[in-house]
């Protein structure tokens, strides 16, 4: 079978990463942008090569059980990312200390900032026994700090000038994946907006402008995406 590697949407690139390979263990990364002077191709085929990236699931999970790592490799337009397990692999010599745990460091993808975490979830394991905290790792999908800050100034500066239709229609269409952690950031954008909005006697916004509903795409199948808007700039930082 083929290897796949190139998405063909901002959101399948962060859905590819977030809910595909950062669940296995794939928590070491390196990231970059091709130069505007080089064909993208090129370094596809390069990178696949030097770490030797294209292998079946078979072969992965042999290797899992031998102790060795494993690497997986994405790209969006000229945004890709090298992600790889514990374990021994050429990549550990041949990137050092380019690669990052983003368990530590988060990966940034567009407007994104993707990190994991243990979760601290409380559990329990029949009705009986008290919750307990399950300590598994997570994976923690945001909107950046800069972009929620540049975000929540341009909302407070409208929240009121605006009606509160025209308001809650805005909201409705903000570009970003309600990730359970971006769903928490926007209830918290709008609790602010309404704050202000009743200290000047205006209509509150409901929390049913929100889009609440993850979209599953297809990463690897071409469709229109309203979340590249934010443009191939910022898909490159990191």
């Amino acid at each position: 079978m083929e290897y796949q590697y190139e998405v063909t949407s901002l959101v399948g690139y962060l859905q590819r990463v977030a809910t595909h390979l950062l669940p296995k263990g794939y928590y070491f990364f390196v990231q970059g942008l091709v130069p505007a002077d080089k064909n993208p191709p090129v370094l596809d085929a390069k990178l696949l090569a030097k770490y030797d990236v294209a292998k079946t699931e078979g072969a992965r999970r042999w290797r899992k059980s031998q102790g060795l790592g494993n690497v997986q490799y994405v790209r969006f337009q000229r945004a890709w990312i090298l992600l790889a397990t514990h374990g021994d692999h050429p990549i550990r010599e041949g990137e050092r200390t380019n690669l990052k745990d983003v368990r530590r460091m988060p990966i940034r993808i567009g407007d994104y900032s993707i990190t994991v975490k243990r979760g601290n979830y409380l559990k329990k394991r029949s009705p009986e026994d008290p919750p307990r905290v399950d300590g598994k790792w997570r994976v923690r999908v945001l909107i950046a700090r800069d972009a929620y800050r540049e975000l929540s100034a341009y909302f407070l500066s409208i929240a009121c000038h605006r009606r509160a239709e025209a308001l809650a229609e805005e909201l409705y269409i903000l570009p970003y994946v309600p990730y359970a952690p971006v769903r928490k950031q926007l209830l918290k954008l709008l609790r602010l907006i309404n704050a202000k909005r009743q200290a000047a006697g205006y209509a509150k916004i409901p929390p049913s402008c929100l889009r609440f509903k993850r979209e599953i795409v297809r990463s690897f199948e071409k469709r229109i995406d309203r979340n590249e808007m934010v443009g191939e700039a910022s898909i490159g930082q990191f």
